[in-house]
């Protein structure tokens, strides 16, 4: 299933670079520029720039695309799917075009201003796109994240939209462990705030008093105000000139609210593994987001402007999407090979026509009725034995790979098991999975 990107970087044709991501924190922008500016240089007279669109080398590679003068570069593993990050690059540099073209109308082609603070809100647009490919809330994707149910993270979001007024700028709450509860901070600015939580973890303060904390990493005339609980704290970027008290009446009941959770039973989210391959698996669950009737018309819209042949793809893949499928069916049904369903996936994934998710299964309870349908079906002993090896494991917390692995049965034998057993397996999703 997914993994991380490595990094990003918005190059402009002279080299200069605008904008960096990366997903582990490490920021690697001078090597990777030069590397990839001395391998694009090196092959361009022999394929032509237009053809250049992956570069490996070692264990890593470059995927990239070009709007303009404008280069959008994709740091990846080597056995990551090149198709699947061209959909990806393609969206985000229409996105980063689009988002900044007054920006990059007035800087010049020197790139003064490199790297700038102007560009580091795109940070947050990568992370909101990217997690349509991974289902998991954005901040799960870098941080230890404390994964509420929808209905209190939309709550909570409102709330703290609701402060934005008044001096201030964006906000989150976390815990003093580090497990962010809800955030509209910046990449940047959350990295400084849980740089800070030893700091903060030991300061004397009143609950109901701000904590006002200058930090040079933030934007010029910003500064943090601070709310400490006993286990979490609720932050907030400020207009270092506004009034404490002004800015502390809007953020009041948004604190009150995140310290009246009872986060005891909260499940906790680690960040997503950085390695692995890129890729999704035959065994995945493709999930539509649509009814039946909503589809054909506005999947034809949304995708407009996508190649041809993928675009084909991906309506031959929302055909047989009526509900959650494995990938394994839809490839038997369609006929299409892994490579070119993938794009045609990252491409409905993209524009939210579907989603993919790892696939949990669970098994209804084992009593005198499900014996009895067995004999019906006549499962022969080989496969009764299997079933009864990965049974208890069966229960919504692991999915098909991972029963694989614990009882070193082969995942296709267990899909195909569990197949005949008809609706007395339910499938879930990760999302399910996590609420």
């Amino acid at each position: 299933m997914w993994h991380l990107v490595k990094e990003i970087i918005v190059l402009r044709n002279s080299g200069i670079p605008l904008f960096h991501y990366s997903a582990t924190g490490e920021r690697r922008v001078d090597d990777i520029v030069a590397a990839f500016l001395s391998a694009i240089g090196s092959l361009t007279e022999e394929a032509g720039e237009q053809q250049l669109r992956v570069i490996s080398f070692a264990s890593d590679k470059f995927v990239w695309v070009k709007r303009g003068d404008i280069y959008m570069i994709a740091l990846v593993s080597a056995e990551d799917s090149t198709r699947i990050y061209r959909v990806i690059l393609q969206e985000l540099i229409e996105r980063f075009v689009g988002q900044y073209y007054e920006e990059l109308r007035d800087i010049d082609s020197d790139g003064v201003g490199a790297l700038g603070s102007r560009f580091e809100g795109f940070a947050d647009t990568i992370e909101a796109f990217l997690h349509r490919f991974d289902g998991i809330l954005g901040p799960a994707r870098r941080y230890k994240t404390l994964l509420l149910d929808s209905d209190h993270v939309n709550r909570l979001k409102l709330l703290l939209s609701e402060t934005e007024d008044s001096g201030i700028l964006r906000g989150a709450a976390l815990t003093l462990e580090g497990h962010v509860i809800v955030s509209t901070l910046r990449a940047y600015e959350m990295e400084i705030v849980l740089d800070m939580l030893d700091t903060i973890t030991k300061q004397a303060c009143d609950p109901e008093e701000p904590l006002r904390i200058v930090h040079t990493g933030l934007d010029p005339g910003t500064a943090f105000n601070v709310y400490k609980g006993s286990d979490r704290a609720c932050v907030f970027v400020v207009d270092s000139r506004s009034s404490t008290a002004e800015a502390l009446e809007k953020a009041r009941e948004f604190v009150r609210a995140i310290n009246s959770i009872d986060i005891s039973r909260v499940p906790r989210l680690e960040p997503f593994p950085t390695e692995g391959v890129v890729a999704f698996h035959e065994l995945d669950l493709v999930v539509p987001t649509m009814t039946d009737t909503e589809y054909a018309d506005h999947a034809r819209t949304l995708l407009a402007g996508v190649e041809s042949d993928t675009q084909h793809n991906a309506m031959m893949i929302l055909e047989h999407l009526r509900k959650e499928v494995l990938l394994r069916d839809i490839l038997q049904a369609t006929g299409l090979d892994m490579e070119h369903a993938s794009e045609a996936l990252a491409v409905l994934i993209s524009r939210g026509l579907a989603r993919v998710s790892r696939a949990y299964p669970v098994l209804t309870t084992r009593d005198e009725r499900f014996i009895a349908y067995l004999e019906v079906i006549g499962m022969p002993k080989k496969d009764y034995d299997i079933l009864n090896r990965v049974w208890e494991h069966c229960d919504g917390s692991k999915s098909v790979s991972e029963i694989a692995a614990l009882t070193n049965v082969p995942a296709t034998k267990i899909i195909e098991v569990l197949r005949r057993l008809g609706t007395h397996v339910q499938w879930k999703t990760q999302w399910s999975k996590v609420r």
